[in-house]
């Protein structure tokens, strides 16, 4: 099993995991059998340089589902900006992964949900999104700023 600090380590060569190795990466949210050592979950330590090296593709492989739950909100949040502001990124999300997406993570967008395809926009949800900290919906989250940026001109 690899530990947080190993993927710490691999530094940009995390890029180099095979699509199975990043699909593997846990969330340590199911099993505590699954935690680091230093009880942080595996993906948890993915650096911000890591996503920066990573191809929207790659990224579709962390965000896979762990027992049916996308896993790409779990990322720490320096980077889940690296996402949130990188064009390519966003216009990868899925509907599955933005079903996860916690409000906090969504109002990161900020003008980038313009990227975000018809499907995913269309998905986005009205109700409480259960298992969050945070008591809102990505529709009651959308901030002035992302509506100007949806508006066609």
């Amino acid at each position: 099993k690899v530990t947080d600090d190993e993927i710490i380590g691999m530094g940009t060569n995390f890029r180099l995991l095979s699509n199975t190795a990043l699909s593997k990466i846990k969330t340590g949210t199911v099993d505590l059998k699954l935690f680091c050592p230093s009880h942080k979950p595996q993906i948890a330590a993915i650096q911000a340089s890591q996503i920066d090296a990573l191809t929207p593709a790659q990224i579709r492989y962390i965000g896979s589902s762990d027992n049916g739950i996308a896993k790409i909100d779990k990322l720490n949040e320096t980077a889940w900006m690296r996402i949130a502001a990188n064009p390519l990124q966003v216009a990868a999300i899925t509907v599955d992964e933005m079903n996860t997406i916690s409000t906090d993570h969504f109002i990161t967008f900020d003008t980038n949900i313009k990227y975000l395809s018809n499907a995913v926009i269309g998905s986005l949800k009205t109700t409480f999104i259960s298992g969050f900290n945070n008591h809102a919906s990505h529709v009651n989250a959308i901030t002035a700023v992302q509506i100007a940026a949806l508006t066609p001109s």
